[in-house]
């Protein structure tokens, strides 16, 4: 189990940060140029299959670099695939786009990040103000359309990040899309684990509240190494009112979030409240 919340790192984790940011930053560079510069001279499915690769390729040069390492339980879904997780963090992304290539559904904060921000919109990322509901049915028309043209989308329906291994309610505006076309949805839970002796993930790599993002990051690159843990519902859930459908989505990754080690457990009165049918008698 890692340390609480504590953070003095040594000299020696000083010098690792400063060397997986210059790391980070030259692959980043390297990616962002080579993506911009294919984009140029391809179109239509061969530029997205471009994007695709090398938007995963990146994820997972990110993740090692960091020092994560990835575990998936279950069976990523099959493109083209409309996909729901719960959400921790801005490294979300990047764990999923390993394993299971995308296009992202943000908030439009994302887009002006450093690094980050620059690759999300090269990915053709979906931004949504999620203060305005105006951008609602903007968004949801975006989504439909990338759906239809043969893209995999995935969107994180809690609507913000937070610090919980339980979810926060689902929100159903973003999820129009898949209840009024009958789409099947794919579910997916994350789950990040430090090392002993390090922050525990919801200082060093949750991201939440009112968290500066220069210096999470910074605290993220100090750490010795973290475990992320995906897991993949093996069917799909299907509604066609939205409501319905956010209230399945909320289940399934509930008990997705379950099959994780003891400490992370939802707690029963948290269950029962979002769902009595999950807690057993």
């Amino acid at each position: 189990m890692s340390a609480p919340d504590s953070f003095e790192p040594s000299l020696w984790r000083r010098l690792v940060a400063l060397v997986r940011l210059t790391l980070i930053l030259a692959g980043t560079l390297v990616v962002a140029v080579s993506l911009a510069l294919l984009r140029l001279v391809t179109f239509g499915a061969l530029r997205r299959r471009i994007r695709s690769f090398f938007f995963s390729t990146w994820s997972r040069l990110m993740i090692g670099i960091l020092g994560g390492r990835t575990e998936v339980h279950g069976t990523p879904p099959r493109a083209p695939f409309f996909l729901v997780s719960n959400h921790l963090s801005y490294l979300d992304i990047l764990a999923l786009a390993q394993v299971a290539p995308t296009v992202f559904v943000s908030k439009s904060e994302v887009a002006s990040w450093p690094v980050i921000g620059w690759l999300t919109r090269l990915a053709d990322t979906l931004y949504i103000r999620r203060a305005k509901k105006s951008d609602i049915p903007k968004t949801n028309a975006a989504i439909a359309n990338t759906y239809a043209r043969g893209d995999s989308v995935a969107l994180f329906p809690e609507g913000t990040s937070s610090e919980s291994d339980f979810v926060l309610p689902v929100r159903p505006p973003l999820l129009e899309v898949a209840a009024s076309n009958r789409i099947p949805v794919s579910v997916a839970a994350l789950f990040f684990e430090t090392e002993n002796g390090d922050p525990h993930a919801h200082r060093a790599i949750c991201y939440y509240g009112d968290m500066v993002f220069a210096s999470h990051v910074w605290r993220l690159l100090h750490l010795r190494g973290f475990t992320i843990t995906i897991r993949f519902a093996d069917d799909t859930v299907y509604a066609e009112d939205r409501k319905a459908l956010a209230l399945k989505v909320q289940r399934a990754i509930y008990s997705l979030q379950l099959e994780n080690p003891p400490a992370a457990h939802v707690p029963r009165d948290i269950i029962a409240a979002a769902d009595p049918g999950l807690v057993e008698p």
